[in-house]
């Protein structure tokens, strides 16, 4: 049975830890004056400035994990804006740094993270 869990050699289920998690936060970037949303410290913009780091927003997958997606920053220098999704890039955008992990589909236990724009 494949859906049955690992058992060790003398037949006791293996407990299977968790994936790490990730705290994902918004930062204003006035450089780009625009928020933005990544794991870890603020990133550093021109005149050795950096982001303002602002709220939590979620909680992400740190690892792989089944299920899940890789999320990425991308950026547009058509748009000058910085977005944040899974593969494939939008029309004109390059990808830059590996964010974090987030299930492509519903999982018991999670919240959907919903795309939107605010100009």
């Amino acid at each position: 049975d494949t859906d049955a869990p690992p058992v060790c050699a003398e037949g006791i289920p293996v407990a299977i830890p968790p994936p790490p998690l990730v705290e994902v936060f918004d930062f204003w970037n006035a450089e780009l004056r625009q928020l933005t949303f990544h794991a870890g410290d603020p990133w550093s913009i021109s005149y050795g400035r950096r982001e303002e780091r602002k709220n939590l927003q979620f909680v992400a997958l740190a690892a792989e994990a089944p299920g899940a997606v890789p999320v990425y920053d991308w950026w547009s220098e058509r748009d000058r804006r910085l977005t944040i999704h899974p593969p494939p890039a939008w029309e004109g955008e390059s990808r830059r740094g590996l964010q974090f992990y987030a299930f492509e589909q519903p999982a018991e236990g999670t919240v959907a993270v919903h795309a939107y724009w605010n100009s």
